[in-house]
């Protein structure tokens, strides 16, 4: 490899990245705003479980019950 000249690096002007520095600005403000408004519902709500049943002589020794495809996948 071969150079002939050097082309020194320059710090752009505003005017031409300022559409560029635009958009990234307001992307992150929605994705604040996005992110502030979730905690704010997340916030109102309390999920309650019910408690596991008790194990007793008569069903400790069965299999617990297998899922199905109504709740595979969403966490119960």
């Amino acid at each position: 490899m071969f150079i002939d000249s050097v082309i020194p690096g320059r710090i752009p002007a505003f005017k031409e990245v300022e559409p560029d520095v635009k958009t990234a600005w307001l992307a992150d403000q929605k994705a604040q705003a996005i992110e502030t408004a979730y905690k704010a519902m997340r916030a109102k709500y309390t999920i309650l479980l019910p408690a596991a049943p008790a194990k007793t002589p008569a069903n400790a020794g069965q299999a617990a019950p297998q899922k199905d495809d109504r709740t595979r996948g969403l966490g119960f």
